[in-house]
């Protein structure tokens, strides 16, 4: 059965990335929070989406130049990985941060098997590798499947508009990877991918996502 992601945690009710959403999904039960992580210009390693504060803060200034108190609402991750832990599994897509920190910080909470690290950047993820090999990695994409990737990963993290028949999907399991398929947010798609044998389901709306798998 395919795995509930909550995308940036329950974003489709609650504000993406924040703790009051990752706290609303674990409490409906999901299998796996999403969140992303970037590094501030004081080294913190904050769950934030966007490279630029403008959509959330209305503040014109990229996170790598702003401090983590111009954040406020953002967690760290450590606040993040504490709050999910022996409740869900977190699956983190490094933004713009140091790998290495990342996988300390991930060491430091005990979650070297909880979490999945995933990434659009090959460089950063064979940097990743090298600082933690035994976390699990995913690679990124979003425009085309590749046909041979650079690094070893246990999946692919697929845009839901790349997955257009069951055959793609047989496809990346023939080489022996997982698929999460992203963002799905319509129950008939939710229901289409989950017929294909996805392995989970990245979505704003994880409750949909239970409710389709309930059926």
């Amino acid at each position: 059965m395919a795995l509930v992601i909550a995308h940036r945690g329950w974003s489709g009710r609650y504000p993406e990335n924040t703790l009051p959403a990752i706290r609303a999904a674990l409490r409906l039960g999901v299998d796996m929070v999403e969140i992303d992580v970037q590094e501030t210009r004081d080294g913190k390693l904050v769950v934030f989406h966007d490279d630029r504060l403008d959509r959330i803060y209305g503040v014109h200034k990229r996170v790598r130049d702003a401090a983590r108190r111009e954040l406020p609402n953002a967690p760290t991750l450590g606040q993040v990985l504490r709050a999910c832990r022996g409740k869900a599994n977190v699956l983190v897509e490094i933004k713009r941060a140091d790998p290495i920190k990342v996988a300390r910080e991930i060491e430091r909470a005990g979650m070297e098997q909880q979490v999945i690290v995933f990434s659009f950047s090959v460089p950063l993820m064979e940097a990743f590798a090298n600082a933690n090999p035994a976390i699990p990695r995913f690679a990124l994409f979003d425009n085309q499947i590749p046909r041979k990737l650079p690094v070893t990963v246990r999946g692919l993290g697929l845009n839901r508009q790349l997955i257009t028949s069951r055959r793609v999907v047989n496809a990346v399991h023939r080489r022996g990877w997982k698929l999460l398929v992203w963002t799905v947010n319509r129950p008939a798609e939710m229901r289409r991918f989950v017929s294909w044998g996805v392995d989970g389901i990245i979505s704003d709306h994880p409750d949909r996502v239970k409710s389709c798998l309930a059926r």
